[in-house]
Parts: structure tokens; sequence; C-alpha cells
């Protein structure tokens, strides 16, 4: 300011930072202007792209972003579930489940043999087998046979010593155990006592369930079975890291990504109509927002230690906007206007 009088950059700088400023609403358009029409290749290089992905994923803000935001918004996702009531077939359009079925049902399909081996069929056996001895045992316990003419006890108590002899010493071995014994211990007691025994198997089978599965929690909640289970994900995570990325691929290209593509559209579309997704949207910009009310992102670049990086990025995709907006005749007759109106 000179002699109590604006300068001419203050004049300027009021003219562009007024409330209603027909100056600022021109430059806009003719910066947009320039952002649409400048060609991306000419804006970003491969390499400054890279870098600021590679920013973007560094380990101080993705722990940021995480804390601050990815998992408040999933309680929030939780709670608007909850009181929402949506189900899965909400999000989906009209006729999307045939097409859903028609996806599943495509042939060819992946073969997956990249996972053959994956699973150590020895240790899971380990870990299997207690759990159908100790099930099979409880049915030959549970049996009850009439002893008459036809089946002496004797021979009764032998047969069923027999079958849990047999689970005993070859259930981890016999995957047809139950057959096998079967046919043995039946040969035995004649057709009355096998029908007999089949209509116990029945029932026995509708509370087996229940029981296989409160075994089958005790055996890997033990020590033994805490130990086999660990291994069997150590042995499964490194046949998978070992597997070529390529194999996966080539494997998982016979999907049909064109309908798959397509359907996700659809659903995308849909999602996008609806009130309800698109107050959820809502909802959780206003929730960022607020977790980063009052923060510069000069700030935040300084609380995740990237500041230096970004000023170093951030200045040649700039310089090279603002050289295509300076080119712009549009500028040119807007910096003459802006001038003048500084003049009166």
């Amino acid at each position: 300011m000179s002699n109590g009088k604006p300068s001419r950059g203050e004049q300027l700088g009021a003219l562009l930072t007024a409330d209603d400023s027909p100056q600022r609403r021109a430059f806009v358009s003719i910066a947009v202007d320039a952002l649409l029409d400048t060609p991306v290749n000419q804006l970003l290089d491969a390499g400054e792209i890279s870098e600021w992905i590679t920013l973007l994923l560094a380990e101080a803000p993705m722990r940021r972003a995480l804390r601050l935001h990815v998992r408040p918004g999933w309680d929030r996702a939780r709670e608007r579930a909850r009181q929402s009531g949506e189900t899965l077939g909400d999000w989906v359009p009209e006729g999307a489940g045939d097409e859903i079925a028609a996806l599943i049902a495509h042939r060819p399909q992946p073969k997956f043999e990249w996972l053959k081996g994956a699973l150590d069929g020895a240790l899971v056996q380990q870990l299997v087998a207690p759990v159908l001895q100790e099930t099979l045992v409880s049915f030959v316990q549970k049996v009850r046979l009439p002893v008459g003419d036809g089946a002496p006890a004797a021979a009764v108590g032998a047969a069923i010593g027999g079958v849990a002899g047999l689970l005993k010493k070859q259930v981890e071995k016999n995957a047809d155990l139950i057959k096998a014994v079967g046919k043995g211990v039946m040969g035995s007691l004649g057709a009355e006592m096998e029908s007999r025994l089949q209509e116990m198997a029945k029932d026995f089978s509708r509370t087996a369930s229940k029981q296989m599965q409160e075994s089958f929690q005790a055996r890997v909640n033990s020590p033994e079975g805490r130990k086999l289970v660990k291994e069997i994900q150590s042995r499964f995570l490194d046949h998978l890291a070992k597997t070529p990325v390529q194999v996966i691929l080539d494997d998982l290209s016979v999907l049909p990504f064109d309908r798959m593509d397509e359907l996700n559209i659809r659903i995308n579309a849909h999602n996008a109509g609806r009130d309800g997704f698109r107050a959820a949207l809502r909802a959780e910009a206003e929730a960022v927002l607020a977790a980063e009310s009052g923060k510069t992102l000069r700030a935040i670049l300084q609380e995740t230690g990237q500041i230096d990086d970004f000023l170093r990025l951030a200045p040649p995709p700039a310089d090279r906007l603002a050289r295509a907006i300076f080119a712009s005749p549009a500028f040119s007759a807007w910096l003459n206007d802006l001038i003048e109106s500084a003049a009166e």
C-alpha cells in the first residue's frame, strides 16, 4: 500500500478473493479447460505416477489411514447395516441372481491345480483321525443287538469287539473303514442284524454331526492339535508363496471376464442409484472430513513424514499445468480484463 492507497497487486488480489468474483470464476474456467485439453502424458509421466502410488502405499500413510478412516469406517458400516436391515439381495439389480448362477455354472472353470500339495494329507489325517475314531467307536459302543438263536452272545461280543479293534488300529489308514468293517460284521450277524445295524446307524447319524463338531473343536484346541494346525497352515502358505504368479493368472484366464465385467457394471450402477448407498457415501465423506478437521495437507504430510517427497514430486506436474494455462489465448484475454478492472 502506498500513500494510503492499495497497490496494484492488492487491487488484483481483492478482485480475485471477493465472495462474488467474476474474474476468479473466469480463471477457474480457463484452468479447468487447460486441464481437460492437455494430453495426460504431458501432465504426468510413468515415473512420476509410480512414485505417487508408492508414496500413498508407504507404511506411515497406510497406518494413519487404517487408524483414522478404514477401521472406524468398518464400524460405521456395521452399524448402518444393523439399522437398515439391508440384505445382499438389496445390493444387486433385479435378475442379477440368474446371471450370478450362470457365471458359477460356467465351463470351463479354473482347475486350481496349483493348489495340489498345498495341504499336507498326512498332517490333516493326523489331525482328523482321532475325531473319526472317537465318533465311530461311540457308535459301536451304542450298538445294542438282541441275542437269540441266530446270534450267540459270544459271536455278537466278538463282532463288536472286532469293530472297535479295527476302528482303533486302522482309522488313520482306511478311508472306507466303515464300509469294510460293516461287511465283515454283517457276515457274522446275518440279514436281520444287518437291518438293525443300518437302522441304528441312521439314528446315530442324526446326532453324530454335533458330536463330531465338538470333538473336532476339542482336537484343534488341544496342544497337539494346535501344533498340527500351525504346521498345516505353515506348509499351505509356503506352498502358495512358491507358486508362480503366471500359473495362477493362466488358470484364472478361463473365467468369462466379459460377462463378469457387465455384471459388475450393472451392480455398481444399481447401487449408485440407491438412496441408502448415496447416504452411506455422504456419511463416510463427512466422517473423513471430520477426522481431518482443521488439518492442512502440509500438516498431514508432515505427520506421515512425507512432506519432502511431496515437495519434490508436486512441482513438475503443477508447472506443466500452469504452463498450459498461461499458453491459452483465453488466459491472455482474461489477464487484460483483470488489469483493466483493477485500474478502474
